[in-house]
């Protein structure tokens, strides 16, 4: 009766603990969890980190169900092994109760035979016998029991450290996602001041832009009133010219006609000489005097007439540099100069206007292209991050083709070499070896392809796996 009442009470605390874990653990925990959670992670930017927690919450049920069925698979070992016992314990009873029946037939012979036995002795002996073989079985039986129970208790504290350990690492991956958050916020916040440190110094150049068109349509205007000057000075300098050749042609006709008068003069008197042999000293001394005269005169206008023609000839040459033709040609070239001028200002308006246009889609565009590179970031960090946790493998560019290759365990190997990427092929030099067999792939450098690079990895792997050292 006592064996069966302690095998009903363990059944019952056993159920009990099977309950706790079935509502308790199971529902209420995980549900908690998940409550906990999902304020926090209901963004599409952290769906992915959010999954990952709710796998890590399955295996943590799945853990629990291991837990528990491994307990009822402890229980149900421990009730064959007490069932066992039981039967042997029957067995070994019903042996005793032969031998009492033996002794009692043994005794009632003798009682029969009138023999002198203490009955009542003999009896309470053997009763006594049983009662203590009764207890000591008793006691090892809830020792055993006792012992079970402890050793339950155990693995619920145990479970009880888990749990908390598991609510731990919640806690952390619930910081580690408030970090994120953080960093996006950084991000964007430095996303808006790159923006106004492009819109301010779009502002200044553009100013700038404007300074300059400014002043050289300044230097431009400087420059036509400087031409319209020499213009007009160039105007009054040809109408003086003009003016004194027309009073040096004039002068010239004048001094012509003085020399035909003179010549007519002079002929008349020779006329008049050949005809009288017999003129008298008077003409002959008039006639020397006039031709003393004509001929200083004729000398004078020679040197007039020199003079005149050399002025001419240089009026006519200063008058060919300002003929109508150039003048023409000033002129419209001034007027060139002024268009010019007018349509350079419209034409680097309108540049400056395209250019403000294509700044701000560049600025757009940047943005954009902003948005691609940190996604891209993120995305190739958490790549790198799958890639150094499946593989243990980190690696350090020293330069475009050159990479330092790091292959490590938690178990302190390591194997350190130089990556040399070429177009066809890879070259592996290795530079450490910890902990590891060196064997012949490991021992010099190595050559193959890309198409080879993952038996590469593999033999490296296999390397570093290997738990025996040369």
């Amino acid at each position: 009766m006592k064996k069966g009442a302690e095998s009903e009470q363990l059944t019952k605390r056993l159920e009990t603990l099977k309950s706790i874990f079935q509502k308790g653990g199971e529902y209420s925990f995980l549900n908690t969890l998940e409550k906990e959670h999902s304020s926090s992670l209901n963004e599409n930017d952290y769906r992915k980190r959010y999954l990952d927690l709710k796998d890590k919450v399955q295996v943590i049920k799945k853990s629990k169900h291991q837990t528990t069925d491994q307990l009822f698979e402890d229980f149900k070992i421990a009730a064959e092994k007490r069932d066992s016992e039981a039967k042997k314990q029957i067995h070994k009873l019903k042996l005793e109760i032969d031998k009492l029946n033996h002794n009692n037939d043994l005794i009632k012979g003798s009682i029969k035979s009138n023999g002198s036995v203490d009955v009542d002795r003999i009896t309470k002996g053997i009763q006594s016998k049983i009662e203590e073989e009764h207890r000591f079985e008793t006691n090892q039986i809830k020792i055993g029991l006792q012992e079970q129970i402890e050793t339950k208790d155990t693995t619920i504290v145990e479970l009880q450290k888990e749990r908390d350990e598991y609510k731990a690492q919640i806690e952390s991956l619930q910081k580690e996602v408030g970090k994120y958050q953080l960093d996006a916020q950084t991000i964007t916040s430095t996303t808006t001041q790159n923006q106004n440190l492009l819109l301010e110094k779009f502002e200044q150049e553009r100013a700038s832009w404007r300074k300059t068109l400014d002043d050289a349509v300044a230097k431009a205007e400087d420059k036509l009133q400087v031409w319209h000057a020499k213009y007009t000075k160039l105007e009054r300098e040809k109408q003086n010219l003009e003016s004194n050749l027309e009073q040096l042609n004039k002068t010239l006709a004048a001094k012509q006609t003085s020399i035909v008068s003179l010549s007519k003069e002079y002929e008349e008197l020779k006329k008049e000489k050949s005809s009288t042999n017999t003129s008298n000293q008077e003409l002959i001394d008039k006639y020397q005097e006039k031709e003393h005269e004509f001929v200083r005169y004729k000398e004078v206008s020679k040197l007039n007439i020199e003079k005149l023609q050399k002025c001419i000839t240089d009026l006519q040459e200063k008058a060919a540099t300002l003929s109508k033709e150039e003048l023409t040609k000033s002129k419209n070239e001034y007027d060139a100069l002024l268009a010019e001028s007018e349509g350079h200002r419209v034409r680097e308006f309108e540049e400056f206007s395209n250019v403000q246009q294509e700044l701000l889609v560049d600025i757009e565009k940047y943005k954009n292209q902003l948005k691609e590179l940190q996604f891209q970031n993120d995305s190739q960090a958490k790549h790198l991050s799958l890639y150094k946790l499946l593989t243990s493998i980190t690696l350090n560019f020293i330069s475009e083709d050159k990479c330092e290759f790091i292959l490590q365990t938690d178990n302190e190997k390591k194997i350190v070499g130089q990556l040399s990427i070429e177009t066809d092929d890879i070259t592996f030099t290795p530079a450490l070896i910890q902990n590891c067999k060196v064997t012949d792939f490991l021992e010099s450098t190595i050559d193959f392809s890309k198409k080879e690079a993952i038996l590469f990895i593999l033999n490296l792997l296999e390397n570093i796996t290997n738990d025996t050292k040369k």
